[in-house]
């Protein structure tokens, strides 16, 4: 082998060693933030249910005490009813919606495990591809 294919073979290890150097910080930097970063999302979800629970519940109270205060405001009982039709009927789409959104993330969670499990064999197909191509593409 000559000089020359010697030193380009040892500058391509060389690229390469700084790339792994580079990516290999990479992932370690996100396996620390993500931890972070989820544990503050739910604490900020929380924090959000917490407020919108708290602000719907004051102005019902508001509602209820100035209602009984004017003596105006009276609710029919088939209103009532639909109310509570209502209700059941958003508990049930609430409930079929979480569902769907759980068992859509697992399916994704399961997909990603698949690809993950197999990475290899694609590595491997890939290899096999770009041997080709560079058998075909090499000077005779």
């Amino acid at each position: 082998m000559s000089d020359k294919n010697q030193t380009r073979k040892k500058q391509s290890k060389d690229n390469f060693s700084a790339i792994e150097q580079f990516y290999n910080k990479y992932f370690i930097d996100i396996e620390q933030s993500v931890p972070r970063f989820q544990h503050e999302f739910f604490n900020l979800q929380n924090e959000y249910y917490k407020v919108w629970k708290n602000t719907v519940q004051a102005n019902i109270l508001l509602q209820k005490e100035f209602s009984n205060k004017i003596e105006f405001f009276n609710i029919p009982e088939s209103a009532q009813k639909i109310i509570e039709n209502i209700n059941e009927e958003l508990s049930r789409v609430r409930l079929l919606r979480d569902n769907i959104s759980i068992s859509t993330i697992e399916r994704i969670k399961k997909n990603i495990k698949i690809w993950n499990d197999n990475i290899n064999i694609f590595s491997e197909y890939n290899k096999r591809i770009l041997q080709f191509w560079l058998s075909t593409c090499a000077k005779p």
